[in-house]
């Protein structure tokens, strides 16, 4: 319905009832042309925001989050949830709300108008940030439970919304006055931006499928279930996929088809909670053709069979490094616990940026050297961080019986090409290609600390030291140039040519991004031992790794390359 007025509480204390809310100061607003349409509906919803209680010496005993998401439709979904202030994780809806004021606020003159934090994409609802009010509504008496939906338009993401609700149902006879703030965002939509699949296949052999999924809205995230479609057929999915706001997951999938022939293959992403702003842009498709390994034109008139090229590889560009191993150990004298005999405290802290590009590829035939020749390259972006080519290319060793290698390459990339004869599990043997690039742009800090407290004065300890034979000491080690980071794909090319084939991998990951944590808790253990001079002693060690850093990664898995005939 249209708004004729609205109310607007200038001055109200927390409140001790709907009895003390109606003690409250009232003034009566003209309409603003711009207000919104209003219908509303109770359910369940809500997720974190801020929370602000306050009560008639119970306070605390309420909570309450809002959310207030905008569409591509110009609506805009307000949801206000009331919680236990016990429950400070707001997982479970609690208590009833009987009364409710909404207000909006222009955004922020301070920053342009966009009604955010620049350089965050958290959104600020400081009581002196907001614009000028643009509205405000009154609910009473109402009957909605936990949560009450309603759903404006007229409103634009950047303006802030306050909700001041008053929640009964949780201590009898009383009620909270709670508060929560909240800037409009816009609805998420995830959509299926990439999606390759290798020009030809081969039966019975995995068909390694790449999509990547981006939120394209930037600031709510999603969760869904990615599906792979052949032809109309649903053959498999990853349910629970979840994309962080701006951001972008990989989904993969590596079919197998037991007949030639052309496939049309589709993911999609479906399923969307909350709910998607465009679900018409959540599905890509491409084809691909899958072949017999047959024969093919060779040297001199002659055939010869195309043997498949199957590649795995991995990428990942590790930023935001922030990695500490602590080991610590004190001892005590059992007879005497509040005596400190020896202290042991070890640290190594890792902060920086590391990259790894690993592909690895074989094919199911022994290749002759030397090699007619080999052109390799990894890149991202306009950035190719290495490319080497060599011609004629002969074995300089070997991996065991019956086989030849090429060790090209060594350090921060390594290249080594096998050649394995036959045997019972590969009866036209194989060729093992390893290209692996690992590069760091750190500074590792090694510190420790060795106490002696057994002698009448502890030993001497200087932290500053930079010697690793005193005591203490503390060494920083920079490694590595600076490294261009990853970008939204990465590029593995090999090529591999023989005096009958042509062995050709270009392979582009997409590559997604997200917080990684690795971290293991730190953990004490007690016992007691028998010191040198055989008298018992407490010991306690203990030990913890902090390790978490910002990921950008892709794979790919049973990748069929292209095999030609020279």
């Amino acid at each position: 319905m249209s708004i004729s007025g609205v109310r607007l509480f200038t001055s109200c204390a927390c409140a001790l009832g709907l009895v003390g809310l109606a003690a409250c100061s009232e003034q009566t607003l003209a309409p603003d042309t711009t207000g919104p349409e209003f219908n509303f509906q109770g359910g369940n919803g809500g997720s974190f925001h801020q929370r602000n209680g306050c009560g008639d010496g119970h306070a605390g005993s309420a909570a309450a989050t809002l959310v207030a998401v905008y569409g591509r439709d110009g609506s805009t979904e307000i949801t206000v949830t009331s919680y236990s202030a016990k429950d400070t994780l707001f997982a479970t809806p609690a208590g009833c709300i009987t009364t409710l004021d909404l207000t909006a606020y222009a955004p922020s003159s301070d920053d342009g108008g966009h009604g955010y934090d620049r350089g965050h994409r958290d959104f600020w609802f400081s009581g002196r940030d907001h614009g000028s009010q643009r509205w405000s509504r009154h609910f009473d008496r109402m009957n909605t439970g936990s949560s009450f939906r309603v759903t404006v338009t007229g409103l634009q993401p950047g303006m802030r919304i306050q909700a001041e609700a008053i929640v009964g149902c949780l201590s009898r006879g009383r009620t909270d006055d709670v508060t929560a703030q909240s800037n409009v965002i816009r609805r998420t939509d995830p959509a299926v931006t990439a999606l390759t699949v290798p020009a030809t296949a081969y039966v019975n052999l995995p068909v390694l499928l790449t999509s990547l999924i981006k939120e394209l809205n930037g600031q709510q995230g999603a969760s869904g279930t990615c599906y792979l479609y052949v032809g109309t057929t649903l053959t498999d999915s990853v349910p629970n996929l979840a994309v962080a706001a701006g951001d972008s997951v990989a989904c993969n999938f590596a079919p197998t088809f037991a007949t030639a022939g052309t496939r049309q293959l589709t993911v999609t992403y479906g399923h969307v909670t909350p709910r998607d702003d465009n679900p018409n842009n959540n599905s890509a498709s491409a084809s691909t053709q899958i072949v017999t390994p047959g024969s093919g034109g060779g040297t001199g008139g002659g055939t010869t069979t195309l043997w498949p090229f199957i590649v795995n590889a991995n990428v990942y560009d590790d930023t935001a490094l922030n990695y500490a191993d602590v080991f610590a150990m004190s001892q005590r004298l059992a007879s005497n616990p509040a005596v400190l005999r020896d202290t042991t405290n070890q640290t190594t802290s890792t902060v920086g940026n590391v990259q790894l590009g690993n592909f690895d590829g074989i094919i199911y035939e022994a290749v002759p050297f030397p090699l007619t020749s080999l052109t390799v390259s990894q890149s991202t972006g306009t950035t190719t961080y290495h490319s080497q080519s060599w011609t004629n290319v002969a074995s300089n060793g070997t991996a065991g019986a019956n086989s030849l290698c090429a060790n090209l390459l060594s350090g921060v990339v390594t290249l080594v090409v096998c050649s394995y004869q036959p045997d019972p599990t590969f009866s036209n043997g194989r060729t093992e290609i390893s290209y692996i690039r690992n590069d760091s742009n750190v500074t590792q800090v090694q510190s420790a600390y060795f106490v002696d407290y057994t002698g009448p004065t502890p030993s001497a300890c200087d932290p500053t030291s930079t010697d690793p034979n005193q005591p203490c000491y503390t060494i920083a080690t920079a490694m590595g140039p600076a490294l261009p980071h990853y970008q939204s794909t990465y590029t593995f090319n090999v090529v591999l040519t023989t005096p009958t084939h042509v062995y050709n991998s270009a392979i582009t990951i997409p590559l997604g991004s997200g917080p990684l944590n690795q971290s293991s808790p730190y953990a004490c253990d007690q016992s007691t031992v028998t010191g040198g001079d055989s008298i018992p002693v407490i010991q306690r060690t203990c030990l913890g790794t902090t390790d978490t850093r910002q990921r950008k990664s892709g794979m790919v898995a049973n990748l069929i390359a292209l095999t030609q005939a020279r």
